[in-house]
């Protein structure tokens, strides 16, 4: 289902796509240095669902009515959005200490340390330079903030690792700033190059964060349960990492110390019966009902927000995309 919904999305923007990966890999190649090229071109050969950039065009078109007719700055963008994000990803690898991502070898992995953490860097400048091109100051002063808010999630999740104690409130503040700034800037960026009005790119940045937050819950939930691969990393990864998702938060809150301390200590030996066990709990009606509760709690905020939409023929692809959202998660249905 997830995969027919994603292929529904894309078909509008097939073109689209096809523009912002050419444009990606002429940015991405345009250096003297053929080792880079080469470390380049192993990034490309991986792409991700491109949906950061994708929510930006589809706010963009919404907002132009639907015409399809683009500004280069928006391509620009695009582009500058996909950069960040796969920015962050390679630098998350190193602190995760992952071996894979898409199902293939993490930069650090294959080339080393060495070679990540410059290459990350490098990508960020890049994304600099093209927002430089797209001219816009109040766009540049929005991605820096995203950009800084992303930084501040990372390093809220990494202080907090292993500390079952977290609250629930401080959990979706690391949420907003790691995984909804950059939906939020790509809804904003959308409708400000689109020329709406300031309260319509506000609703695209609020439909961003709503997406933003379904998506890191239902991430959270698949770091559990991915049977099928969604996530194209290894199962239990951020759980053994340390990194407190939703499902394990909910579960520590039902069980005394002594069995935190348990749990703690299975999970630091990345003992792998503890996703057995909680994957159990999440399909219990208690944690599953405040799961489904939460997640809802965002999808009807999104249902508000594009109530408010005016409607166009791009309309019901915002419904598309928390359909595509929604989809990832049937254990909590």
């Amino acid at each position: 289902m997830f995969n027919k919904l994603l292929r529904r999305f894309y078909d509008p923007f097939s073109q689209d796509l096809k523009r912002l990966n050419t444009q990606l890999d002429r940015t991405l190649t345009a250096t003297r240095l053929s080792s880079l090229r080469h470390v380049n071109d192993y990034v490309l050969s991986a792409p991700g669902k491109r949906l950061r950039p994708l929510f930006h065009l589809l706010c963009y078109r919404h907002g132009s009515d639907g015409d399809g007719m683009y500004l280069d700055q928006t391509f620009e963008f695009a582009q500058s959005l996909e950069l960040i994000h796969m920015a962050s990803l390679i630098h998350d690898d190193i602190i995760d200490e992952a071996a894979e991502r898409h199902n293939v070898p993490t930069i650090h992995k294959k080339y080393g340390i060495g070679v990540a953490i410059p290459l990350g860097v490098d990508y960020y400048a890049r994304a600099l330079q093209l927002l430089c091109r797209v001219n816009n100051v109040e766009l540049i002063r929005l991605m820096s903030h995203a950009v800084k808010q992303l930084c501040e999630g990372e390093l809220d999740q990494v202080f907090e690792r292993f500390n079952l104690s977290w609250s629930i409130q401080a959990y979706l503040i690391m949420v907003r700033k790691k995984t909804a700034a950059l939906f939020e800037v790509a809804g904003m960026a959308g409708g400000t190059l689109a020329r709406c009005p300031s309260a319509e790119c506000h609703i695209y940045k609020s439909i961003g964060y709503c997406f933003g937050m379904m998506f890191q819950i239902s991430d959270d939930i698949l770091d559990l349960t991915d049977s099928e691969g969604q996530l194209q990393k290894s199962l239990g990864q951020d759980l053994f990492q340390g990194d407190i998702t939703l499902p394990v938060l909910l579960f520590a809150s039902m069980i005394d110390d002594s069995e935190k301390r348990d749990l703690l200590k299975r999970m630091k030996q990345k003992d792998a019966t503890v996703i057995e066990l909680i994957r159990r709990e999440i399909t219990k009606p208690e944690i599953k009902t405040r799961l489904r509760d939460l997640f809802d709690y965002y999808s009807n905020r999104l249902a508000v927000h594009l109530s408010t939409l005016k409607p166009n023929k791009m309309t019901p692809y915002f419904e598309l995309v928390a359909q595509i959202i929604e989809s990832r998660i049937k254990e909590i249905k």
